[in-house]
């Protein structure tokens, strides 16, 4: 029988914030984009607001000084010594000697931090131009519940936008209402998803999907989305429960100068060829760093019915394309092949999965391993799945 109530988690979204509630708030993505918003939230000094979590794996480079003013306030007092330092961690070290909430980095990709750390927040903002980082953050959304607040500067591929304006979408955490991978054209989704959870198809390997390159976007369309984003976070903190505007998704495109009343909403509808909005009745089950996962399913589902669901897919072993060399990776399908090199030669990006694990049961042998010696996150959650054993009675 299903433990429900000790080690798993039911999927049911997180709950409207009441009238003044304070907010913590996670955010992908500390390029341009980011450190507007932040700026913003700053300058506001807003007592509702507690914490952000900067979650960002670059480095700072020198075309990013000219597009933030935390940067260049950064450089103005370590020069150039900032280039050898995470973008997170800088900007995180500018915001805490002076905002009214505290700030923490984390410099990895978003799906690399694990999902009972994320869960304590109450909104995700992603203003990632990477189109994985954007998937990956909406997929966390999407499976804790969260609402989720995706920024761009071109307007999204998805939507048609011309470039040099600004896109802000907010996905409401109800499963009857539209995802980010919904507002995606079909061959796009199938782009993504296949580069980030599927074994490569054909003769020809998957490559990255290219960056939407927000450090071309003219300061007004930052500067437009980064007011816009604020003025939604500060309506959404004040909304009551029976508000509608907040269980629904939708998109603005505003102009420099615009603010969130000036601006029109355009509801988003759900696509009924998502995969993200198929039923998922076995919750989330927590999963602890130091215990076997074969041990961490059996607590919450000794019947054996159930397999743990990753996220994303883990490759147990890969093959170089360019020297031959078998290795064993235990590392993320998406990250091996943006930028998993191989030992023996040493050349990055050309790792080809040999086998890949996206599910687990009580009796397989990734069974017997921990968390991190699978290559999960540190404290992180997986999706319980039910398998109906064809030989079994209705």
């Amino acid at each position: 029988m299903l433990n429900l109530f000790t080690r798993t988690t039911d999927i049911t979204p997180a709950p409207y914030p009441a009238k003044e509630r304070s907010l913590r708030i996670v955010l992908a993505g500390a390029g341009a984009l980011g450190s507007a918003v932040l700026y913003q939230l700053t300058k506001l000094r807003p007592a509702w607001l507690t914490s952000v979590l900067l979650v960002d794996p670059d480095q700072l480079e020198e075309r990013n000084i000219a597009l933030s003013r935390f940067f260049q306030q950064a450089a103005s007092s370590q020069g150039q010594s900032i280039l050898t330092k995470p973008k997170a961690e800088v900007l995180s070290a500018v915001i805490n000697d002076s905002a009214t909430f505290s700030c923490e980095a984390e410099v990895r990709e978003i799906a690399d931090v694990g999902w009972q750390r994320l869960r304590e927040a109450d909104m995700l903002l992603c203003c990632a131009d990477d189109p994985l980082a954007r998937l990956e953050t909406a997929q966390a959304a999407r499976a804790l519940g969260l609402p989720l607040i995706d920024i761009g500067v071109f307007g999204g591929e998805e939507l048609h936008r011309p470039a040099g304006r600004a896109r802000v979408t907010y996905f409401a955490p109800d499963n009857l209402a539209a995802c980010q991978l919904c507002g995606l054209r079909e061959d796009r989704r199938a782009e993504l998803l296949s580069f980030a959870a599927t074994r490569s198809p054909g003769c020809r390997p998957l490559r990255a999907p290219e960056s939407l390159g927000q450090a071309a976007a003219p300061p007004p369309a930052i500067e437009a989305a980064a007011t816009v984003v604020t003025e939604i976070i500060e309506d959404f903190i004040s909304y009551s429960e029976s508000d509608p505007r907040y269980r629904h998704s939708w998109t603005v495109n505003p102009a420099h100068g615009d603010h969130l009343p000036h601006a029109p909403r355009h509801l988003l509808t759900r696509s009924i060829s998502c995969p993200w909005h198929e039923d998922e009745p076995g919750g989330l089950i927590a999963l602890e760093d130091d215990r076997q996962l074969g041990d961490s399913l059996h607590a919450a589902a000794p019947d054996q019915h159930w397999r743990i669901q990753l996220a994303w897919p883990v490759c147990m072993e890969a093959q170089c394309r360019h020297c031959g060399t078998v290795q064993r990776t235990a590392q993320r399908l998406a990250a091996l092949r943006r930028s998993g090199g191989c030992m023996h030669c040493g050349v990055t990006g050309e790792m080809e999965p040999r086998r890949i694990v996206s599910s687990l049961g009580t009796q397989d042998a990734e069974a017997s391993l921990t968390p991190m010696e699978l290559g999960l996150p540190r404290s992180h959650m997986a999706r319980l799945r039910r398998v109906i054993s064809l030989g079994s009675a209705s």
